[in-house]
């Protein structure tokens, strides 16, 4: 069963940024599977792996994006993605020293709440300016 399913609504309309939103519901679903699966107890460390890989490469992508469109508010979207790497880099390194450690669970429903509430509202509010910027040149005539 899917946890978490991707649908239009989180559909930013940029190619390279919904491939990775639509990755990050699948690492969710995989960490979610395994949980279900093996308990509480479920090894995690893999796909916090690959969460911490995939935060890395999709926070520099969407800061690009951010900047080359001249959003406005990137210095607070910034912060939000800090936030969001310190957690998931604590989650690794709390799994690296003491396996089993981590409750699956909430990290299921941090993952759960940061697509709810940063893809949905954050992400979508950096959209227009990437969108314009991402406009072809309007031509004058022949």
């Amino acid at each position: 069963m899917v946890f978490f399913e991707w649908t239009k609504k989180y559909a930013t309309g940029i190619a390279g940024i919904d491939a990775d939103h639509e990755n990050l519901f699948m690492i969710i679903n995989v960490l979610h599977d395994n949980v279900e699966k093996n308990g509480p107890e479920a090894e995690i460390t893999p796909v916090l792996t690959a969460l911490g890989e995939y935060v890395k490469r999709h926070f520099l992508s969407e800061e690009k994006e951010m900047r080359r469109a001249g959003y406005p508010e990137i210095a607070k979207h910034i912060a939000e993605h800090r936030a969001i790497s310190r957690r998931i880099q604590a989650c690794i390194d709390q799994g690296n020293e003491h396996p089993n450690s981590i409750n699956a669970l909430e990290l299921l429903d941090f993952l759960k709440d940061w697509l709810a509430n940063h893809v949905l509202k954050s992400d979508m509010e950096y959209v227009p300016y990437v969108n314009r910027a991402n406009e072809p040149p309007a031509t004058n005539g022949p």
